[in-house]
């Protein structure tokens, strides 16, 4: 019942301006933090934690802004308090979504890369054995030697080669490589 006088209200602006910063500094924090990469196989834990570490990192933020920028003290503690909560609920839950969305589409074979595997026996049944386990990538073609001829280049999309010691085919298999505009992933081995 008290009246409470509209020129003590924050104005609209102050709020977009706010609204605004936090978002791009949000995306920012978040990207250094490594949550954009491509093809990630991080946990669902490891997300949520790099996400509560970029809410924190972004209310630090703010503070830090308003006590050494602006110098005065930030309007609302219990918007910051909200914001993080929000940030971390809506983002992970987000994640989440785009997460099982990625997974159906992976399984319908969007998205898939097809690789075709040269080198030793030993390390690339090891690098075969992580190739059948990832989303991401299919084993399309396997050898020990290359043989361009029976090698299909448009079933495939990258050609990955594991150099062992007296191994010289790579240069062969890199030239393929560029003149069928394929991705080439040399693994070395560990004295390599």
């Amino acid at each position: 019942q008290i009246p409470f006088p509209k020129e003590n209200l924050i104005p609209l602006e102050v709020y977009t301006k706010f609204v605004i910063f936090s978002a791009f500094a949000f995306v920012l924090i978040s990207f250094s933090q490594r949550l954009y990469t491509f093809m990630s196989t991080a946990g669902r834990l490891w997300e949520f934690f790099k996400i509560v570490l970029s809410s924190i990192i972004l209310i630090f933020a703010i503070i830090s802004f308003y006590a050494l920028v602006e110098t005065e003290t930030f309007f609302s503690r219990g918007i910051l308090f909200i914001m993080s909560i929000l940030l971390v609920c809506l983002s992970f839950s987000f994640r989440m979504i785009l997460r099982e969305l990625e997974r159906f589409f992976l399984k319908k074979g969007c998205g898939i890369r097809c690789v075709a595997l040269f080198g030793k026996e030993k390390m690339r049944r090891k690098i075969a054995s992580k190739i059948n386990k990832s989303l991401y990538f299919v084993m399309q073609f396997e050898s020990e030697t290359f043989d361009s001829k029976k090698l299909d280049s448009n079933k495939v999309d990258e050609i990955w080669f594991t150099k062992t010691d007296g191994d010289d085919s790579g240069r062969e298999i890199l030239e393929y490589a560029q003149i069928h505009h394929l991705l080439y992933r040399l693994i070395p081995d560990v004295s390599g």
